[in-house]
């Protein structure tokens, strides 16, 4: 990973004012229990100071993290292991975290999306990804949306198509035409 973040800066292709950057994030188990993993805070820090001036977000491994909740103690669940990971992520550097909220979809997620967005205050950007689609964004927006803390949406858009994933025109289309129309009705400018 090093070397090809190193690769890539020397390429010319890309230029951190067009907000071009890097998508990853190192997980490292806790204890000897495979089903564990923490944010490895040393390695991702390393990375992200490798990858300036160009900004790193914190892709979707963030929601193993989140997933292993059901391994705490009690003790432990007093404060939720996407805090910590969010916190863990603040402190390496990273510009963003790409996070459906937990294992699965970012639908089935909103309530702990929500409380990601919340918790961030500004300190990082919020990029929720996974499952999201033109039947469900406007919704998703509405939930997770926050003054402080600017939310992105991300989404493949890809549709089965002769037995291959294609990306769909007309799914990236009504993506912007929904987020358009709550941005006309509320005049909501922290959703992108």
């Amino acid at each position: 990973m090093r070397q090809a973040i190193v690769e890539f800066k020397k390429s010319g292709f890309l230029d951190p004012k067009r907000g071009d950057g890097f998508v990853f994030g190192v997980l490292r188990r806790v204890g000897g229990d495979a089903d564990r993993v923490v944010v490895d805070v040393e390695r991702n820090a390393e990375l992200v100071a490798l990858a300036r001036p160009l900004r790193s977000v914190f892709h979707r491994a963030f929601d193993d993290v989140v997933g292993g909740a059901a391994q705490l103690s009690q003790e432990e669940e007093d404060q939720p292991t996407w805090r910590r990971a969010l916190d863990d992520v603040v402190e390496c550097g990273f510009n963003g975290v790409l996070t459906s909220g937990g294992p699965g979809t970012a639908p089935g997620n909103s309530p702990i999306l929500k409380d990601i967005v919340v918790s961030a205050k500004g300190r990082v950007e919020i990029v929720v990804g996974g499952g999201v689609r033109s039947s469900n964004v406007r919704e998703l927006a509405i939930t997770v949306r926050h003054h402080i803390s600017p939310v992105w949406f991300h989404s493949s858009c890809l549709t089965a198509k002769g037995g291959a994933e294609e990306v769909d025109g007309q799914e990236i289309q009504s993506i912007l035409r929904e987020v358009e129309l709550l941005h006309e009705r509320g005049g909501q400018d922290d959703l992108t």
